[in-house]
């Protein structure tokens, strides 16, 4: 009874989508590009030897050489043996049986989504310019305000041609899908929605400190649907959540403008050039975290957490660094606008200031 309820759910969910969405269940075949409005998804399966399970597999190489999964591991509460959900140990091996490649983690729906478990299953894949692919997975949803909670993660290119596992939780992404656009009009309700957004955000990632919060009115997910953003970090000393005010929109109360992104360097000024260590006067931002630290002056900035950082508190320094400027994939992956000026700080040695004219 269980499983007839779960069908009509997933039925009724996937039947709102567009005809152009990508069904995840419309697979490729191997050696065959898939394209997701021009996009190319980079995708092929590689299937166990009795061709009943496989998994998707990101590359932008020829698989030719790769033949065959063989699934060593599930959870033991895990009773399907397609890597639907759950853990596992999959070896991918060539025509010969020779190890290729293991992939050692949590599945979902046959894509590889690495340390995080989603009771969940995929919605939809696409893909993007710059080889980004993302995934979209069923949270939850809420009849009475007409909203359906979807999950987003993205995997991004490696220098090998492989891909990294998709990743749910740095940063946590989340989707409201909904034509109730009123529930955007007041501040009180957009609160009360984001309470709920980091109540799914710590179940699923427990040590979230990223959050994106977006809405969209398009069946098909499509990022033209987007008329709401916020972007939040936690200040990990304090547990609170603030709002980073720079990519933050809500085309319900403000009025739509297209937004036009150049390519990658186009949007910075000539003066961010990669330097050599040198002296700088920086304001060290209260959005900090234990691995990133962020700084909004001169430049939006992301540094490295390392031993000359660690203390830092919010404020102005004197510091040792070099910087050059940010990629708008690294850019995506820091939650920074692409058409902000941004750059990567690689910090040295740093001296706390009273203010800005540090001595």
């Amino acid at each position: 009874m269980k499983k007839i309820f779960f069908l009509a759910i997933l039925l009724s969910l996937t039947s709102t989508f567009h005809a152009n969405a990508v069904d995840v269940f419309a697979l490729p075949t191997n050696e065959k590009t898939f394209y997701e409005k021009g996009f190319p998804l980079n995708e092929y399966l590689i299937y166990t030897p009795d061709k009943k399970c496989f998994l998707h597999y990101l590359s932008i190489k020829s698989l030719s050489m790769y033949k065959n999964i063989q699934i060593n591991q599930l959870s033991p509460s895990e009773n399907d043996q397609c890597l639907e959900k759950g853990f596992a140990s999959v070896n991918i091996t060539d025509d010969k049986n020779n190890l290729i490649q293991t992939l050692t983690g949590y599945f979902l729906n046959g894509f590889f989504i690495g340390s995080v478990p989603l009771n969940s299953y995929a919605i939809k894949r696409s893909a993007e310019a710059d080889g980004t692919q993302n995934l979209f997975y069923f949270i939850d949803k809420d009849d009475n305000l007409k909203v359906q909670y979807i999950g987003e993660m993205h995997s991004y290119l490696e220098n090998d041609g492989t891909y990294t596992h998709f990743d749910a939780c740095n940063p946590f992404e989340i989707l409201l899908q909904t034509q109730n656009k009123a529930l955007f009009n007041d501040p009180v309700t957009i609160q009360n929605l984001f309470t709920v957004v980091k109540s799914y955000a710590r179940t699923i990632c427990p040590q979230v400190e990223h959050i994106v919060f977006k809405a969209t009115d398009s069946p098909s997910l499509d990022n033209n649907g987007i008329f709401f953003q916020k972007t939040f970090y936690k200040d990990a000393p304090s547990d609170i959540w603030m709002e980073d005010t720079n990519i933050s929109s809500n085309h319900v109360l403000e009025p739509t403008e297209a937004q036009v992104y150049s390519d990658s360097h186009a949007n910075l000024d000539e003066e961010i050039q990669i330097t050599d260590d040198q002296e700088y006067i920086i304001h060290v931002s209260d959005k900090t975290n234990k691995r990133v630290l962020f700084v909004d002056k001169p430049y939006l900035m992301k540094a490295t957490q390392n031993e000359h950082t660690l203390e830092l508190k919010p404020g102005w320094y004197k510091v040792k660094a070099k910087f050059s400027p940010m990629e708008d994939l690294e850019k995506k992956r820091t939650g920074i606008s692409l058409n902000e000026k941004a750059a990567i700080i690689d910090i040295e040695s740093a001296k706390a200031c009273k203010n800005s004219d540090c001595y």
